[in-house]
């Protein structure tokens, strides 16, 4: 019965990565809202409110950019796995615990 219970609940959790895709879209959309806007409903749009639809837009999808990119990098072993990092330091090895790896190599 534990079992079950542990299986169902494994389902429910996800990495977030969709929520932040959508935030993206999101923030695309912001940016190129103020081009299209005036054409679609025949509302008059100034510069200043292009200007701060666009620093908006661009801010949130940079930063949504940022979140998905560090999220993929970010690798995190298992109890039971390791691996070894190397650079300009010298070997280490990871043990139980995370890293943020930029080029992987499994061999």
């Amino acid at each position: 019965m534990e079992m079950q219970y542990m299986h169902a609940r494994s389902k429910l959790r996800s990495s977030g990565a969709g929520i932040w895709v959508m935030i993206l879209l999101i923030g695309l959309a912001i940016i190129v809202a103020p081009f299209f806007l005036p054409g679609l409903t025949g509302a008059k749009i100034g510069w200043a409110e292009r200007l701060l639809f666009w620093i908006f837009g661009a801010s949130l999808f940079i930063f949504a950019l940022s979140i998905i990119t560090f999220t993929k990098w970010y690798h995190k072993t298992s109890a039971n796995e390791a691996f070894v990092r190397t650079g300009a330091k010298g070997q280490r090895a990871i043990i139980n615990g995370g890293q943020w790896l930029f080029l992987c190599s499994t061999t």
